[in-house]
Order: C-alpha cells, then structure tokens, then sequence
C-alpha cells in the first residue's frame, strides 16, 4: 500500500472494520478476549470482592477506559462494591462511569481516600500503573488485576 492506502473508496480502515466485526471483536466476550474462562473468572472476582467487602474492606477502581465499564456490567460490579474509580485522564475525572454511577475522581483521591483495594480495570496497563501507584502497596494497600486471571498483588 503506498502512501493513500488509508483513503479512497473501499479503503484499508473499512476493511479493518470489517475484519474487526466477523473477528467478533465488537463483542465483549471476545473482546476480553476469553469468553470460556471470563465465568471463571467472574466467578472468582466477585467472590473475592464480596469477601473483602463484608470484612468491611474499602474498594476503589483504577482506570475508566470504555472496555472497563463493559468488564463491569459483564460482572456485575457496581456503587455497592466499589467506592470510586481513580483515573489519570482529567476528561474524565468529575464524571460518573456510565451506567453504573461510580464517580470517576483524580488519581490523588487514592492518597487521600485511602482504600484497602484497588481494582485495575484498565488492566492491560497494570504494571505501569502499579509503578505510578507504588506507595498504594507500600502504604499496605493491595492491587486486584482482574485478567488474565484474578490476582491480588
């Protein structure tokens, strides 16, 4: 493709968006990208958030990006479990996750709210977010990544 394989009619993005949708990657399931183990893993996530939370746990989230608001709805994770969603992009902070009404506030609210847990939701991104956030852990505070498997660090 030389230099307009992006433009004209019945250019390379249509295609990809083609090939995207018959991939099935516009469905939740595949788009989390294991639809046979996401069960499982819902299983063992809202097991182990419903745990911490009847020891009284504090629980907040990391990251709102749009798939982790489907990863929400598909567990069923909702204001009753988690307290807010910390997010580094100040579009948006100040804003409820949609549909589910957790308010999505600054990274420095972790600081000062201090919950017992924190959920990555943008779990892709997982190590970076743990570095940024390492006095999190080193103030006794433990990262849950959901996927590939759930995992308490």
């Amino acid at each position: 493709g030389g230099p307009h394989a992006l433009n004209g009619p019945g250019g390379s993005v249509e295609k990809m968006i083609a090939q995207e949708k018959q991939a099935g990657l516009d469905r939740a399931e595949t788009f989390l990208g294991f639809a046979d183990q996401i069960d499982q893993v819902r299983r063992e996530l809202v097991e182990l958030l419903g745990n911490l939370k009847s020891e009284g746990k504090k629980i907040a989230a990391f990251g709102a990006p749009a798939k982790a608001t489907t990863l929400m709805y598909h567990f069923g994770i909702g204001p009753e479990i988690i307290d807010f969603i910390a997010d580094d992009s100040p579009l948006k902070q100040g804003l409820y996750s949609p549909g589910l009404h957790i308010p999505v506030l600054s990274g420095d609210e972790i600081a000062k709210r201090k919950p017992d847990y924190l959920v990555i939701l943008a779990w892709n991104f997982a190590e970076p977010i743990m570095k940024n956030y390492k006095f999190f852990q080193q103030g006794g505070g433990r990262f849950i990544v959901p996927l590939p498997q759930v995992k308490v660090c």
